[in-house]
């Protein structure tokens, strides 16, 4: 779990796993808060599993305020959640943790009075899981949490975002709203308010939308799954969106090659800087001026 109090965490972590003839390293962890309202942000790394989360609560406004799950945030609480089903698994299968971890989010939700038909009223978490085997690393993914990976052969890959073209249209919606309002972030989340749970209702758990931990039982056909053979890789990095700004992520085989060589130059902290650069430049036109971030990264020797 990361500190909810730390404005900025950086951590080098020396340590080795070694799986028969593969030694695998757990290369480096990143948090950072931004100008987040409340930290939502989730990070998990005891091998063999390791992973990111970001936390979603219900949309809010001043007019409706946001609910609280015995003082903590939608995501927070469903990032609670996820930690728990990850701490308490008895068996090595990401889907099983996943689904565990959906039914609790659930619970605390319908034991709120919550109605978990209308994906404007939940709580959840977007992810990437890693499970990390001697034959395979298996990740499980949902929403706009990224893995990439790099090749002893040169080859990069990364997960694909399904949920990129809603993310932008509620963009372009919060930027005609902030020309709108002549900058006013209060008013623009007073007019988004409405817009954003429609679109959340129309998009959240649908088949090739967004995959959202939020208790629905219907996010298990939702998330997608790769398999990636252990002797094939040297590298694997997990990132919040908070570390890859939506607008640079359209073309992803691009967007790969552009995130390994940031991390190649200056691991973590150098894709933050670089992510930190371009939300800066269009502050003036975004819902917040720089979003919560977490990233790890696991090299395979």
């Amino acid at each position: 779990m990361l500190p909810s109090k730390s404005r900025f965490l950086r951590k080098l972590a020396h340590f080795t796993f070694r799986r028969r003839k593969m030694k695998i390293i757990l290369d480096a962890e990143l948090y950072d808060r931004g100008t987040a309202a409340a930290p939502e942000d989730g990070l998990w790394s005891k091998f063999p599993i390791v992973g990111v989360w970001d936390g979603v609560s219900a949309p809010y406004n001043d007019e409706h305020p946001p609910f609280l799950y015995k003082g903590l945030t939608g995501g927070k609480m469903a990032g609670d959640a996820l930690a728990d089903s990850l701490q308490s698994a008895t068996v090595e299968d990401l889907e099983s943790i996943l689904v565990d971890a959906n039914r609790k989010i659930g619970d605390v939700q319908i034991e709120a009075g919550m109605n978990l038909v209308d994906a404007s009223t939940l709580g959840g978490v977007t992810f990437v899981l890693a499970q990390l085997g001697t034959e395979s690393i298996k990740i499980v993914h949902g929403g706009d949490c990224y893995a990439l990976w790099a090749k002893k052969s040169g080859e990069v890959g990364i997960s694909h975002n399904s949920f990129l073209p809603f993310e932008m249209e509620l963009r372009n919606k919060v930027a005609e709203l902030m020309e709108r309002t002549g900058g006013n972030r209060k008013e623009m989340w007073r007019l988004f308010y409405p817009f954003l749970c429609q679109k959340k209702r129309e998009n959240t758990n649908v088949p090739g939308r967004c995959a959202l931990l939020n208790g629905q039982p219907k996010v298990v056909r939702c998330w997608s799954k790769y398999s990636i053979p252990s002797k094939d890789i040297s590298l694997l990095i997990l990132l919040t969106d908070g570390l890859v700004p939506a607008h640079e992520a359209g073309n992803e085989p691009e967007l790969a090659r552009k995130l390994v060589s940031l991390y190649e130059k200056g691991r973590l902290v150098e894709i933050l800087a670089w992510a930190r650069r371009s939300e800066g430049a269009i502050a003036d036109r975004t819902h917040e001026t720089f979003s919560e971030a977490t990233g790890l990264a696991i090299r395979f020797e």
